[in-house]
């Protein structure tokens, strides 16, 4: 399949993920959009215009780049494809993109839809405009696909999961207790005050933390491959990428309860929850304090988030797209595969 994917090419996003997949399943893809080289737009509070640069090898360059802060409408889009690296027709067109407001910030945005017939599909990834933002503009689009099932409002919407890498995201060795562990606990990503406390008083109690942002790929990787625990929390209620990612890095995971976890982990067998801070560092101590407890929560965790790549959700994409395969039917089947592994 032929797809057209247009998104902002900052060097670490959801976006690259999919892309990665959808090559690797065979596909191929034309991306389009600005490209930000090694920039991303946040440091560790939040979405920030001084941002972070990453290591020069992790740019990202789009087949057919944008100005940044532009918006553009369909028929450029569709002109520059006609020219562009890959000339067989078009199939399907993926957009994603971060929410309207300072373009120079947020990268660019597409007016209008595609012309004919093709999908038109939105990957809408980020919870903290979902609400706002994506309700607004979905009526443009003949897809959906929304990574959070508690945030599906429109019986339109297709589930889309997060997932994890098989080439990025995986541990240094085939049993958790052969890893050295020189970090007790990591919390990497955006250091919201909820996450910082926890990391802060983990840390009073005389464990070795690693809590900040701007480790990417390689530095990513290998710095939870070296902990123990892999602590997060969700600022909005969604089962966040780390969930995916911590375990099939070696790690035992801690992070709160959210509505889909339970078709990914079970709690308890799987990873350890809580429903606040004083839970949170109990649940950190109780696997630092007690290695079988540690080794077995690691090795489950890896086990059962290991059918939920990238490439199984490039493969339900493509599938939609190419099969037009009704949102209900898909969401329920989806659910029902997940709750059917236990």
């Amino acid at each position: 399949m032929h797809i057209a994917f247009a998104f902002s090419h900052w060097p670490v996003s959801i976006a690259r993920y999919v892309l990665e997949a959808l090559r690797a399943e065979g596909h191929t893809v034309t991306t389009i959009g600005p490209a930000w080289e090694s920039w991303i737009p946040w440091t560790a509070e939040g979405a920030s215009r001084e941002g972070i640069v990453l290591p020069a090898r992790y740019a990202l360059a789009p087949d057919i780049e944008l100005p940044r802060g532009v918006t553009v409408d369909w028929p450029y889009i569709e002109s520059l494809l006609s020219v562009g690296p890959h000339p067989e027709p078009v199939e399907g067109y993926l957009f994603h993109s971060t929410p309207p407001g300072d373009p120079n910030h947020y990268g660019f945005h597409i007016l209008g839809t595609p012309s004919g017939d093709k999908p038109y599909a939105l990957l809408a990834t980020d919870p903290h405009v979902l609400g706002w933002w994506y309700d607004g503009i979905a009526r443009d689009f003949t897809h959906v696909f929304n990574m959070q099932r508690c945030y599906i409002t429109r019986p339109t919407d297709y589930w889309l999961p997060y997932a994890y890498s098989p080439t990025h995201h995986r541990r240094a060795a085939d049993t958790i207790s052969h890893l050295p562990s020189a970090i007790d606990v990591a919390c990497l990503g955006l250091q919201y005050p909820h996450r910082r406390a926890v990391m802060d008083a983990v840390a009073a109690d005389g464990h070795a933390v690693l809590s900040q942002v701007g480790l990417a790929f390689d530095e990513y990787r290998e710095s939870y491959n070296s902990a123990k625990v892999a602590f997060t929390w969700s600022s909005k209620r969604d089962t966040i990428a780390r969930v995916f990612e911590a375990p099939r890095m070696g790690c035992a995971l801690v992070t709160n309860e959210t509505p889909d976890l339970h078709y990914f982990l079970k709690p308890g067998r799987d990873c350890l929850t809580f429903t606040s801070a004083h839970e949170a560092i109990d649940a950190i101590e109780s696997l630092l304090t007690d290695q079988s407890l540690r080794i077995t929560i690691a090795n489950n965790g890896y086990r059962a988030i290991a059918p939920h790549t990238w490439n199984a959700r490039a493969r339900s994409i493509t599938q939609v797209l190419s099969n037009n395969i009704p949102a209900l039917t898909h969401n329920e089947s989806l659910a029902a595969e997940f709750e059917a592994r236990g």
